[in-house]
């Protein structure tokens, strides 16, 4: 039970410090903000596994209380891996479209680009950003949501 705390314990203060720093000071490269969430979305995932664990060990009171919170964390640590996932590839299309439009709409049209082109390209670019961004802020909700459940198993009893 001791070392399930410890090991909640360290995934939150990986959490909390991540979005502490973030909040504080210079911001992230997208490399570094990509590996916290990892970390925070596998501990959560290893900390579900551990308290199903214990729960079928009955280590923890077999109730639907517990099964609840445990059940509640799955979900949470899906829905937070599935927005994970969903904003690498909201980010890899916005890259690619952003090196589509500096192709296409480079001067002197070495890109072999015409107004239109480059017109459309733009568009596609300022879509798939803005589909990153929605991206990035359901990924955030999630992450939230994920960390409030591993703190919920870590007060199972």
């Amino acid at each position: 039970m001791k070392r399930r705390n410890n090991t909640l314990a360290l995934i939150l203060v990986t959490f909390t410090v991540g979005a502490s720093i973030g909040a504080g000071c210079a911001a992230k490269t997208a490399a570094t903000a990509n590996r916290d969430i990892t970390t925070v979305i596998a501990g959560a995932g290893a900390a579900a596994n551990q308290a199903e664990t214990q729960y079928n060990n009955k280590t923890l009171a077999q109730n639907d209380t517990n099964r609840k919170v445990i059940n509640d964390l799955g979900a949470a640590y899906n829905e937070a891996r599935g927005a994970f996932i969903a904003y690498l590839q909201a980010q890899s299309a916005y890259q690619a479209a952003e090196n589509q439009q500096m192709t296409i709409c480079a001067p002197a049209n070495s890109g072999g680009g015409t107004a239109t082109s480059c017109s459309v390209a733009t568009a596609t670019a300022q879509n798939n950003a803005t589909a990153a961004a929605t991206a990035k802020t359901a990924l955030d909700i999630a992450v939230s949501q994920l960390a409030a459940k591993t703190q919920q198993v870590q007060t199972l009893k």
